[in-house]
């Protein structure tokens, strides 16, 4: 286009002086436009990315203490299908942020195969590849990940690369003030064949949302015997994680050697309660498998003494458990029946004291639900499609539909309605939240005789949600078999699924992997086989298919299925 211009002036260098100026002006634009845009040719295409970056942490209800300053560069790492299943690594690109417009692009080369998109922003000053047990670090930017990545696969990729290690002890929480960047990851996969200019990273009403590379460790207590007082160590948590985790259900192998370390001060507790919660002081973790033994030292006063508590990571079954990116683990002290050591050390060298307090699990990942925002307020719901399995054409009543959360952080009060059609009632019918509040509530819905389908509509201010609701009174015998695919019993093109009850989630092959209750795939098909006569329920989230011409939304939904 420059050189255009400069013709077009040489052209016609008699014109009237004003045009000339004209000319310049425009000149000058797109010099200045070069400030900020990569160099371009016809082999590269400029796309917008629709991200959640300053708007990732919704719902705030996640997040316990505001996880701020959110890079809004990303890096984007392209890998491409070599035709054999894999996708192999193709470049890296930084993306950029245009000024005064908002927004950020990233400039990328053309593909006619299906590529995978690798996210990470808040990056840390470097990173480390993984060779066995040895960590090499590098400078965080784009020569040093095509070195690193040159020639691997996706899965290798995430295999090896890996965070800044945590020194031993750490003497504060990681991630809080004054600089409190997780590092967020994504992988994505585009809509279109390829890469070119009708792909899309996200859209505008549907941003990706990227996950945090850590875990959020909170501590309550409602035991009327104790008072919280803070958590005063971390014994084993781990040193370092990966930049991004594939599975979501199971965290990096632990590293042999110097894997661990742990968060004490030398005088003090590394996270104060307030009001018998470490809400406001949740503790990061990277991802931890049971074999590190992470422990949490609990300080507290019982019988009118401060004691020390070492608590282990167990679930409501007392089993250990792992620890997983991008989720929030809310241990709930319910009773205290004994006392506990007299200082920080005697309880890092002792055994655990789950036996002594009792403590209930609660795991939240709600950044899987489908949330709309509009100005100050947001709308969540935990899916927006549900399914009901009940052999019998009688009403069914008080089925949790779904789970809604809805926050107001404007100036004025936010009201709404939910409605119905199809014979359907709802509870509640009505929304009203306060400034600086959040309401968290299970959406109940009793379906009459005969219903196939019908709707609930949520209205939350300028935000409008529609629910489906489906009732199949078809058997569903044991041990046999629905697939969830494109054109299947669940016509939808699925991701990931997660279960509890008598169902068992299987890959497209049939054959069952080690954890039958959670899956993630990259074909779109996951089979459900029903594994007893019992009451079982499982979500699937979806997307639209990677090279379908289909019209239909391009949009992820999650999915709820119940068998009565």
């Amino acid at each position: 286009m420059m050189n255009y211009i400069l013709k077009y002036i040489s052209t016609f260098c008699c014109r009237p002086p004003v045009v000339v100026v004209w000319m310049l002006f425009v000149l000058a634009s797109c010099i200045g436009e070069k400030t900020f845009a990569p160099d371009e040719g016809d082999d590269r295409v400029t796309l917008e990315l629709f991200t959640r970056m300053n708007e990732y942490a919704l719902p705030e209800a996640r997040a316990g203490s505001a996880d701020s300053g959110v890079d809004t560069e990303p890096y984007v790492i392209v890998f491409k299908d070599n035709g054999s299943s894999s996708y192999i690594f193709e470049e890296v690109a930084k993306s950029y942020r245009v000024p005064g417009k908002n927004k950020t692009y990233v400039a990328l080369k053309k593909q006619t195969a299906l590529c995978k998109l690798l996210l990470f922003t808040n990056t840390q000053d470097n990173f480390y590849a993984k060779s066995g047990t040895v960590f090499t670090s590098y400078v965080f930017n784009e020569e040093n990940l095509k070195t690193v990545l040159e020639g691997k696969t996706l899965e290798q990729a995430c295999d090896i690369l890996y965070t800044e290690p945590l020194p031993n002890p750490i003497t504060d929480v990681p991630f809080t003030n004054p600089r409190k960047k997780l590092p967020l990851s994504l992988v994505y996969q585009p809509s279109t064949t390829g890469i070119n200019d009708n792909t899309t990273i996200g859209t505008d009403t549907d941003k990706l949302q990227l996950g945090r590379a850590v875990a959020q460790i909170v501590v309550k207590n409602t035991a009327t015997n104790f008072t919280l007082l803070a958590v005063s160590a971390v014994v084993n948590a781990p040193k370092r994680g990966v930049l991004h985790n594939l599975s979501t259900t199971a965290p990096p192998a632990m590293v042999s050697g110097d894997a661990v370390v742990n968060y004490k001060k030398t005088t003090g507790d590394i996270a104060l309660a307030t009001g018998n919660t470490t809400s406001s002081n949740p503790v990061y973790l990277y991802e931890s498998e049971t074999n590190n033994n992470t422990s949490l030292v609990i300080k507290g006063t019982y019988q009118s003494k401060t004691y020390y508590y070492k608590m282990d990571l167990l679930d409501n079954n007392k089993n250990e458990i792992n620890i997983l990116r991008n989720y929030r683990y809310t241990f709930n002290i319910t009773e205290v029946n004994d006392v506990g050591h007299g200082s920080v050390e005697e309880a890092i060298n002792a055994e655990a004291f789950n036996h002594i307090i009792k403590i209930t699990l609660t795991i939240d990942n709600t950044d899987a639900y489908e949330t709309t925002r509009f100005d100050n307020y947001y709308l969540s719901v935990s899916n927006s499609c549900y399914i009901l399995y009940h052999a019998t054409t009688t009403a069914s009543s008080n089925l949790v539909a779904l789970k809604l959360i809805v926050k107001n952080s404007g100036g004025e009060t936010v009201t709404g309605n939910l409605s119905a059609t199809g014979g359907i009632t709802v509870s509640p019918s009505s929304l009203s939240v306060t400034p600086g509040s959040e309401q968290a509530t299970n959406v109940t819905i009793t379906i009459p005789a005969n219903l196939t389908s019908g709707t609930v509509t949520i209205r939350y201010g300028n935000i409008y949600k529609e629910i489906t609701v489906e009732k199949r009174t078809t058997a569903w015998s044991n041990g046999s078999t629905k697939a969830a695919k494109p054109s299947g019993d669940f016509n939808y093109y699925c991701v990931s699924g997660t279960a509890t009850g008598a169902v068992d989630l299987l890959p497209s092959n049939g054959t069952a992997r080690g954890d039958t209750q959670n899956i993630t795939v990259d074909d779109g098909i996951i089979l459900v086989k029903r594994t007893g006569t019992g009451v079982a329920s499982f979500y699937l989230s979806t997307a639209m298919e990677p090279g379908s011409s289909s019209t239909g939304e391009d949009v992820s939904r999650r999915i709820k299925v119940e068998l009565k």
